[in-house]
């Protein structure tokens, strides 16, 4: 769906911008982009850039942003971390940490940086795992874990954040 200018994201949608355009996509439906006429976002039209160059996928709990490119790749671009390079028929999702935007990088000729905004604010939290088997009686915090996996630009970040109440 194509937003209109000042809408605003209905929850558990992102929001996909390009050139002015802005489309919302909803959970468990995708959004192409390229510089092919088929894709829903229509890149410049610089023959550097694939025609299908990929799809961002939205989920319940991430956006996976898919490469569609048979040789080229496409660059993620985030406020955590370092530029995220996603090769050709790969696959990537940005942790949804912080501000939940990102940027993804479409490099044509001569410099021409094609960019498409990703704004994942409004999409839902992920759910809590359920209970471990046999944990009955304990509490939940004891039962129940979530994996994460920070870069070491988050890591400093979360550790600069914690040490004024940690050396109090």
């Amino acid at each position: 769906m194509i937003a209109t200018p000042g809408q605003r994201i209905p929850r558990g949608t992102v929001s996909v911008v390009h050139g002015g355009r802005s489309h919302v996509v909803p959970v468990n439906e995708s959004v192409s982009f390229g510089r092919g006429r088929n894709c829903a976002i229509q890149l410049e039209p610089d023959d550097f850039i694939s025609r299908h160059a990929g799809d961002i996928e939205v989920l319940a709990d991430r956006v996976i942003v898919w490469n569609r490119s048979a040789s080229r790749p496409l660059h993620v671009r985030s406020s955590f971390g370092p530029d995220v390079v996603v090769e050709a028929g790969g696959g990537y999702a940005p942790p949804l940490v912080g501000p939940r935007l990102f940027d993804v990088l479409v490099l044509g000729r001569a410099g021409l940086e094609a960019r498409v905004h990703v704004n994942a604010r409004a999409l839902c939290a992920p759910s809590v795992p359920a209970p471990l088997p046999g944990a009955a009686g304990r509490a939940e915090s004891d039962t129940q874990q979530l994996e994460r996996e920070w870069r070491p630009s988050q890591r400093r970040v979360l550790a600069a954040l914690c040490e004024p109440l940690l050396t109090q």
